[in-house]
């Protein structure tokens, strides 16, 4: 991010856990957060970057999301949120992504091992088991390349800021 704006991103106050659930559209039209439980400092863009993920399912949503946080009143693009929310999303990702690697794939491993040296079980049962392991094993590794997928778009759009 530094590499585009030749500056670090504003420590700010953040929510914490800017999710749709604890945003609130009161009587009067006013949009409140609730829940401040987690609150504290943080960076500029890491309330949006969590927001972005949580309807990330739902481009429309995603895209007035970053949309409402990236440009001003007039349409402009604001670099330092633009930043912001980039960086957010760009580490909000790889934290995913490590969770993933260091939690879902040696588990199943750990399982395969176990279930492997299973001398109850005959080779059918070992052999579907390993197999269905190996699919989750796949499926975490996919869900890995599509989120450095996601990082390296954001990224290259970055660019157009």
């Amino acid at each position: 991010i530094n590499q585009y704006y030749g500056e670090e991103l504003r420590e700010v106050l953040v929510h914490g856990d800017a999710k749709l659930k604890n945003i609130v559209c009161k009587k009067d039209g006013q949009t409140v957060f609730v829940d401040w439980g987690t609150c504290g400092k943080g960076f500029l863009g890491q309330d949006a970057a969590k927001l972005l993920l949580d309807v990330r399912r739902n481009e429309e949503v995603g895209n007035a999301v970053i949309q409402a946080y990236t440009h001003d009143q007039k349409g402009n693009v604001d670099k330092e949120r633009a930043g912001g929310l980039l960086f957010g999303v760009v580490i909000s990702s790889l934290v995913h992504i490590v969770w993933r690697v260091e939690e879902d794939i040696p588990k199943a491993q750990k399982l395969i091992a176990q279930y492997q040296e299973e001398e109850s079980l005959g080779q059918e049962q070992k052999d579907k088991y390993l197999q269905e392991q190996e699919a989750i094993i796949k499926q975490k590794q996919d869900e890995i390349r599509a989120w450095n997928a996601k990082i390296e778009l954001a990224l290259k759009n970055l660019g157009s800021f």
